[in-house]
């Protein structure tokens, strides 16, 4: 350290209180030593960069987390000419890209071609389709060579002979019931799934795979179906336009993985290392205890404060259900109030130290002015918070009403949040319900060991039994208790994989028809996970399929599936005795923490 350097930065620490004087020299040190020194000295020069510098980010006050709303995510289309997805014209549509209710059909046209040409590119990218290695680089090798070549379907409906082996990429589809088709964009043609193997993950009627077969007489023999492969977002990005195709953060910024200023406030900075996002489930406020519960909550973080908290509804219980519009409105209104009351005593509203953000993801069943069937779903009301009802505005800097879905993009990780029913909606339209092996907890098979009686389960838990075979389940309900446990978490837990598989590979939060899961047809864009995401929190309590248990990320694009659940769940303690497990039922405050610097989610709950 050079001498008027060291007499420098006396000077300027002096000007510092006593109590801050720690703090800003670990500043001034992290800032220098990022910098490029090519002496062994540090000059003066170098030192007055650095407090240059530590004072413009002071300025300016970099915000770490950005909440983007469903209908101002970036929306793109596929340039046949640039080969890239360019931002969506507003021309297009006759200039109705922006409506929720079209008065043309073209968008709807548009909704499944585009989810189609996501998919269809990637795979044209991958080693096995393509003539080119990854970065543009020519293979000579025949063996890294792809010697696949995906067919368009109006290449089989123009041939006159039989093709013995051909693979085709498309959407799965009924015509009729039980009479299922494959469509891409050149055509339509009828399948036979007789003599089907399927590969690993689900496949919904709406999802888009790869089938292998031979065709014969406008007939597709399918031999083998499987889901496209994923794709990692650093290699999904650069076929974007833009450099921030997920949105957020300020205009011409780049993506959050390679933005280098959030990268150096998470990897050098104190708040950077303690940095943690906590991922509340269905909340239902108005359950007795589950406010107090939130204020044991807030009241144990306010010492170490979250970047943000995270609360997804619904936010009133199924008995408000039967009321009035008006009359859940009144209810919500009420225990909102009571929500920020409680967070701002954990969390005095300071300008020296603000208050954790606290983010509030409305469900299918909250009173928001939109369709509840219909996604993606807006804000719950600002006039809910606001104490000016002539005109309402958020008073709280703090309190972000976010839509469902919503992306959050926090220091260099990007992050979707989703509420809905989804998995029996899934599971309910496959084309094929997985078979599993039935294994108990310590891997032994039970007595209930045949293929078929676990696709019996599954389909009951998605709602797709006939009358007579709920009757008869509920005659032999006792009996199949003892060993229901044991098979529906294996069942689960693997259905759970196959989904997360899906959901990447399909690059969608919900890869249906839209006479299944109705979408706006021009913000279908909201809902997809193009480039991949470092974290999806799908919510939906009681779900049939365990997204959590989903921890092999090679097969998910490196992008992690989680579901929170229900933040007070009624759990049963597990036990020999049916009657005794009924008895002993608690109520389990679990949430899940997610960590940006690590990428790690851990499972946390509040004590009994």
């Amino acid at each position: 350290l050079a001498p008027d350097a060291s007499n420098y930065l006396l000077q300027i620490v002096q000007r510092v209180e006593s109590s801050k004087r720690q703090k800003v020299l670990r500043r001034l040190v992290e800032t220098i030593l990022k910098q490029k020194i090519d002496d062994s000295r540090i000059t003066r020069a170098l030192c007055e960069s650095a407090v240059n510098e530590c004072k413009a980010d002071r300025n300016v006050d970099t915000p770490v987390l950005f909440v983007v709303d469903a209908f101002e995510v970036p929306r793109f289309q596929y340039s046949v000419t640039l080969k890239k997805f360019i931002p969506l014209e507003s021309s297009l549509a006759q200039g109705q890209t922006k409506s929720l209710f079209p008065s043309i059909a073209y968008l709807k046209s548009f909704m499944y071609a585009h989810r189609y040409e996501v998919v269809y590119q990637r795979v044209l990218r991958h080693q096995l389709f393509s003539k080119t290695a990854a970065f543009g680089r020519v293979v000579t090798d025949d063996s890294q060579r792809g010697n696949f070549r995906i067919r368009p379907i109006e290449y089989l409906l123009a041939t006159g002979s039989r093709i013995d082996s051909v693979i085709v990429l498309g959407m799965l589809c009924q015509l009729r019931e039980g009479d299922w088709h494959l469509e891409d964009p050149t055509g339509i043609i009828r399948l036979s799934l007789a003599e089907t193997v399927f590969h690993e993950g689900l496949f919904p009627e709406g999802c888009i795979v790869l089938v292998e077969g031979m065709y014969e007489d406008k007939l597709l023999r399918v031999t083998g179906m499987g889901l496209p492969p994923c794709e990692l977002s650093d290699a999904s990005r650069r076929v974007f336009s833009v450099s921030n195709p997920f949105g957020g953060g300020p205009i011409g910024s780049p993506a959050a993985p390679q933005d280098p200023k959030m990268h150096r406030l998470l990897t050098t900075t104190q708040a950077g290392a303690d940095a943690m996002l906590v991922l509340l489930g269905e909340t239902r406020l108005d359950r007795p205890g589950c406010i107090e519960h939130l204020a044991t909550l807030f009241a144990g973080y306010s010492s170490c404060a979250p970047v943000a908290f995270v609360l997804t509804g619904n936010f009133l219980s199924p008995d408000s259900t039967g009321r009035s519009y008006y009359e859940r409105r009144t209810m919500l209104q009420q225990i909102l109030r009571q929500l920020l009351s409680v967070y701002t005593s954990a969390f005095p509203v300071s300008e020296d130290n603000p208050p954790p953000q606290l983010i509030l993801v409305p469900g299918p069943e909250d009173p928001v002015t939109a369709p509840s069937h219909i996604l993606p779903r807006p804000s719950l009301p600002i006039d809910l918070i606001s104490d000016n009802p002539t005109n309402p505005t958020n008073p709280h800097k703090w309190l972000r009403l976010a839509s469902n879905p919503c992306r959050i993009r926090v220091y260099t990780r990007e992050i979707v949040v989703f509420r809905a029913e989804y998995t029996r909606l899934l599971v309910r339209h496959c084309v094929h319900l997985p078979t599993f092996s039935n294994t108990g907890v310590e891997g032994e098979p039970t007595q209930v060991s045949e293929s078929d009686q676990n696709q019996t389960e599954v389909a009951t838990e998605a709602g797709i039994v006939s009358v007579n075979e709920e009757n008869n389940q509920l005659q032999n309900n006792t009996l199949r208790e003892e060993f229901r446990p044991k098979v529906a978490q294996s069942t689960t837990e693997r259905l759970g994989v196959g989904l997360a598989r899906c959901l990447a590979s399909q690059s969608h939060l919900l890869p249906l028809l839209g006479h299944i899961a109705p979408v706006y047809w021009a913000w279908d864009q909201a809902l997809s996970l193009n480039p991949l995401p470092n974290l999806v929190v799908a919510v939906e309590p009681n779900a049939l399929a365990d997204l959590n248990a989903a921890t092999n990320h090679t097969q998910t694009g490196n992008c992690l599936f989680v579901n929170p659940g229900q933040f007070g769940s009624v759990i049963e303690s597990t036990g020999v005795d049916v009657a005794d497990r009924r008895r002993s039922l608690r109520t389990e405050y679990a949430f899940k923490v997610y960590y940006p610097l690590t990428g790690l989610i851990e499972n946390s709950c509040l004590p009994e």
